[in-house]
């Protein structure tokens, strides 16, 4: 995104979703410049809890992905799913790998052609 000049990315992330967030948020702030390549990367939502976000949505009546966050299974439900790493193993020993298995089967049998080894984590 340009904007008066400047080269920004917006983006989603928050503090919660991770001890070092927390910490870069805390040392950098909600924005910055990113090193070496003149970005500025704004984080409006750092520092908003999940429930935070959802009254958002709700208030707003802003759409969002309903196939993703309303599948409230494995322990994972709206306020714990992160959109930026749903289809990946990241989590793969908290049930991500079922949950990925039952709502979405093409991208789960995606990965089990390139990583045969996640049959083992049913």
């Amino acid at each position: 995104y340009l904007s008066k000049g400047f080269r920004v990315q917006v983006l989603g992330m928050r503090a919660a979703e991770s001890p070092i967030r927390r910490h870069l948020f805390k040392s950098r702030g909600l924005t910055y410049l990113r090193s070496g390549s003149g970005l500025w990367s704004c984080n409006p939502v750092g520092w908003w809890s999940a429930f935070d976000i959802w009254a958002y949505i709700a208030d707003l009546d802003l759409p969002y992905n309903r196939r993703i966050y309303d599948c409230e299974t494995h322990g994972y439900s709206r306020y714990t799913l992160r959109n930026s790493n749903w289809a990946t193993t990241r989590g793969a020993e908290h049930g991500r790998v079922p949950w990925l298995r039952r709502h979405f089967p093409e991208f789960y049998l995606q990965m089990v052609r390139e990583f045969p080894e996640l049959t083992l984590l049913q």
